[in-house]
């Protein structure tokens, strides 16, 4: 890289420092509402507000949040695109991606006024198993609702199968990576950090969508295998037919 280069960059970092701080910065809500699978209701501009100024200071922790019902928070104004959510179960405000837990007081508020309405279920659409899509996507939602385990520190040091995971329309979970799967363990690594139990059944599923072809020439080749038996036997029952027909040569006797 030239130093000219070098000076250029220089240059357009030191315009976009200032411009940093007040990007991160949410102007006072003067109105927002929570929209669930059906209908919105109203919430106090000041709750809502409050909660989220404390994006602001960069301290949230950016907890991981779990697969759950979730509703679409609406707020003006607005400084700039903003996907904002709040996933019931887990008490968390999502905001573009970057994750806050409610403090209980607000979350039992927010529990209240939200308790009419429907929230919005993530709804799977397609799932990949390493690079072939599953043949059952909505087969894998039990999986992402799983009683979380704690894995052992080995787990790291056995081969794992990357599962993608594709969600309708928007929602909290829209900067999701894969989820690691570790077949020797029976172990699953969602997205959102927490580790699953993968029963007999799911790991046999999941095997079956990595590999395919493995399950389908399984299947043409034991159909194989009884249609050549089949023939072989049609072969020597012929065979003993022809034998039982067939006359034994005699010598022609002297007149």
């Amino acid at each position: 890289m030239t130093t000219r280069r070098i000076g250029a960059l220089a240059l357009a970092a030191l315009a976009l420092w200032p411009a940093a701080p007040a990007a991160a910065k949410f102007v006072q809500v003067r109105s927002a509402e929570a929209c669930g699978l059906t209908a919105c209701v109203p919430l106090p501009p000041r709750l809502v507000s409050r909660e989220l100024s404390r994006f602001e200071g960069g301290s949230t922790g950016n907890p991981a949040v779990r697969l759950g019902p979730f509703y679409r928070l609406h707020v003006r104004p607005q400084p700039g695109p903003a996907f904002v959510f709040y996933v019931l179960a887990s008490h968390m405000v999502v905001v573009n991606g970057q994750t806050l837990r409610v403090g209980p007081r607000a979350a039992a508020r927010l529990g209240a006024l939200l308790r009419e309405l429907q929230p919005s279920p993530p709804r799977i659409t397609g799932v990949i198993v390493g690079a072939r899509r599953a043949a059952n996507p909505l087969a894998y939602t039990p999986l992402l609702y799983g009683r979380q385990v704690h894995p052992p520190a080995s787990v790291w040091n056995h081969r794992d199968v990357p599962i993608a995971i594709e969600l309708a329309g928007e929602t909290p979970w829209m900067g999701w990576g894969s989820a690691e799967y570790f077949p020797s363990e029976h172990l699953l690594h969602v997205p959102d950090g927490v580790w699953v139990r993968v029963s007999d059944a799911q790991a046999a599923m999941i095997a079956a969508d990595l590999h395919p072809a493995r399950r389908a020439s399984g299947g043409s080749g034991g159909g194989l295998a009884v249609a050549g038996a089949i023939a072989l036997l049609g072969a020597a029952v012929a065979g003993f037919a022809l034998h039982r027909r067939r006359r034994p040569w005699r010598r022609p006797q002297a007149v």
